[in-house]
């Protein structure tokens, strides 16, 4: 990909070859990401909110879910987002237990600690005390 000396220029073609459907998001996403700190803010969070929509209206929501409220997500240099929360069960990597994340401590993580979109729950509460102890614990020494 040959990278414009003006990356608005660069950017602003991206935009407008995605709006009339020439190119994917995955590409715009692709050309953005040249052009960190092009202010693009009002594109991304537009486009997730015309999907989160699109998500609504068919009917694709799974029953139970949360829908997330785009506008207190923190994006942590991402381009992605998520459109609601479901409850998700994991193992925990200490006690091999099964438990499950719930969407309401998911909408917690995501817009009020404004956690990063792409965490993945490993230990429970518990054990995830324990974990963060231990490792103080270590700093002490």
């Amino acid at each position: 990909m040959k990278l414009h000396r003006n990356p608005s220029r660069a950017v602003n073609k991206a935009i407008e070859q995605f709006k009339r459907q020439e190119i994917t998001r995955k590409e715009l996403i692709k050309v953005l990401k040249h052009y960190p700190d092009h202010p693009i803010g009002d594109l991304v969070p537009e486009y997730h909110r015309e999907e989160q929509q699109k998500l609504i209206a068919n009917g694709k929501i799974p029953n139970g879910a949360i829908i997330a409220n785009l506008d207190k997500q923190e994006p942590n240099g991402s381009y992605d987002c998520k459109a609601y929360y479901v409850d998700e069960t994991f193992r925990c990597v200490d006690c091999g237990i099964e438990h499950t994340w719930t969407a309401e401590q998911q909408q917690h993580w995501f817009e009020v600690v404004k956690g990063s979109i792409y965490t993945q729950i490993t230990r429970c509460r518990d054990c995830d005390r324990t974990h963060k102890k231990e490792k103080q614990a270590q700093q002490n020494k």
